[in-house]
């Protein structure tokens, strides 16, 4: 994590910045026993990292049986780090449903274009648009938010972890629904739909916003309002998560919020952080690449114009692959990239 300046609030809710750089790391000490967390610690410190990100696929350790939620080992973490000069920022851990949540329910899972169900496993493998995902979700970001919400080591938010990075439009029964009705809102007559879309090609037309496909399997191109709407429909609706995971830690945290995103993920950056307090990005780009970094630099400042933007994830000496072959960075890239974030 290699960051600028943080955002803070006032009582007043104005977002000022704070007199202090930040560089931390992502840190998992749910997957780790307490010497381990000492020692580093110890390294941390050593290193001169002073905030560290957690919690953001920790959702089991939170909640390992349904309805059985449980935050001390965060808020004992969160402590520990404060007294030893690291601060944290906090992460909702929504990405990584735990198997409770998924075992036999193929019904809340996401579903590409394919027609294929996602099963449990890696991240992002549940749509966000199911009810009873939403319910849970906001069941799971509360009680984090009450728990931990006060600590003075809280400095910041991070909501899920990379929107839409793994996946893009769901195609499940859940999303099918809730496009006709977007539908629907949106042009309010169907003939309003067929006349904007021009439907009649490939005799397209329809009676109903019913009968309105999701653009899933078929054997040429759809029609490109509907792909395109489609994928307009989907970025909302994943803003519209962000927003009320927002809102609800609003209501027990000054502290600013974010979220980690990035150009290539199916999201709507510039909607995603309008209502959100600052903006933040990941970044893995290789020497070769280094433009992509830059452009993300010049995106990201924008985003939130007035406020610094934070590198919420890189590498500090490959490119980061668990896939393939990860060229080293040269030395000195890892500088020169916070120094272009900079200008």
């Amino acid at each position: 994590m290699c960051t600028h300046l943080l955002s803070k609030k006032d009582k007043n809710g104005v977002v000022n910045m704070a007199n202090k750089l930040y560089h931390g790391a992502a840190y998992y000490p749910e997957l780790w026993d307490e010497q381990v967390i000492e020692e580093d610690i110890k390294l941390m410190k050593e290193a001169g990292i002073n905030v560290a990100r957690m919690g953001e696929f920790a959702w089991h350790t939170m909640e390992p049986e349904e309805g059985n939620i449980d935050i001390s080992f965060f808020v004992d973490m969160i402590n520990k780090l404060y007294e030893n000069g690291i601060e944290t920022v906090m992460c909702t851990p929504t990405p990584t449903p735990p198997i409770w949540y998924t075992h036999n329910h193929p019904e809340r899972m996401y579903v590409n274009d394919e027609g294929k169900v996602m099963g449990h496993g890696s991240r992002q493998h549940s749509c966000t648009n199911h009810p009873y995902f939403r319910k849970k979700a906001n069941e799971i970001t509360e009680h984090i938010a009450k728990a931990i919400g006060s600590l003075p080591g809280v400095i910041g938010w991070q909501i899920d972890n990379e929107f839409k990075c793994h996946v893009s439009e769901c195609m499940c029964e859940t999303c099918r629904t809730l496009w006709h009705q977007w539908l629907e809102e949106r042009y309010e007559t169907i003939e309003q739909l067929n006349e904007a879309w021009g439907t009649k090609i490939w005799s397209e037309y329809y009676y109903s916003f019913d009968q309105v496909p999701q653009p899933g399997p078929a054997p040429f191109l759809h029609n490109s309002s509907l792909s395109t709407m489609y994928r307009q429909f989907s970025m909302e609706k994943i803003a519209e998560f962000s927003d009320s995971q927002a809102n609800i830690i609003r209501q027990y945290s000054d502290a600013p919020i974010t979220h980690n995103s990035n150009i290539p993920f199916s999201v709507d950056n510039e909607r995603l952080f309008e209502n959100l307090d600052f903006a933040s990005f990941d970044t893995y780009a290789t020497q070769e690449n280094r433009a992509s970094y830059l452009m993300n630099c010049d995106l990201w400042r924008n985003f939130k114009k007035g406020r610094n933007f934070w590198i919420m994830e890189t590498s500090t000496s490959y490119a980061a692959s668990l896939e393939s072959y990860a060229s080293p960075h040269a030395n000195g890239y890892l500088r020169a990239e916070a120094v272009a974030a900079t200008h």
